[in-house]
């Protein structure tokens, strides 16, 4: 279930929100060998302790870096692909790996998330795990039929 949920962010962020912080470098100033180098030595210290609102104030060529990074609330189905896939197994205070965009790369942080996926997960996997096991029984009945067939005049009325 976990592996079809990966494979489809959509049905887990489709009508939700979140609220983001990010450390944006610019294409026009950094080519992506720069960017991803300082991006993932900013991750690294993350990691290791440093606050992220103040290496988004030192680092970030984005408008919000003097609030420390925060983009506020956003309705998940407005953003890019690319960025609702880096964010989707994130949960609040996790950073995503680089996420690269027309405009230049981003390390996120997820700091809240709200809606649909934060409500309704339980259901969602429930409905997953019914589907996927219909769709496993069926595919056994057709194997069967295939089998039998093979020594049996059968007659499928489907």
């Amino acid at each position: 279930i976990d592996t079809y949920l990966s494979e489809h962010p959509e049905l887990t962020t489709s009508d939700g929100k979140v609220t983001l912080s990010q450390i944006f470098l610019s294409r026009e100033k950094h080519s992506q060998q720069e960017a991803t180098a300082l991006l993932t030595s900013i991750k690294d210290q993350i990691e290791g302790g440093l606050s992220f609102p103040l290496l988004a104030v030192e680092h970030s060529e984005s408008p919000e870096s003097r609030a420390g990074g925060a983009l506020g609330e956003l309705i998940i189905a407005d953003l890019s692909s690319s960025i609702k896939n880096a964010i989707h197994d994130r949960t609040p205070g996790e950073i995503t790996d680089i996420v690269s965009t027309e405009a230049g790369w981003h390390l996120f942080r997820v700091d809240r998330k709200a809606g649909s996926f934060a409500n309704h997960i339980d259901e969602l996997r429930t409905m997953i795990g019914n589907q996927l096991k219909e769709k496993k029984t069926l595919a056994r009945l057709d194997e069967l039929g295939k089998e039998l067939q093979k020594s049996y005049v059968v007659d499928r009325k489907y």
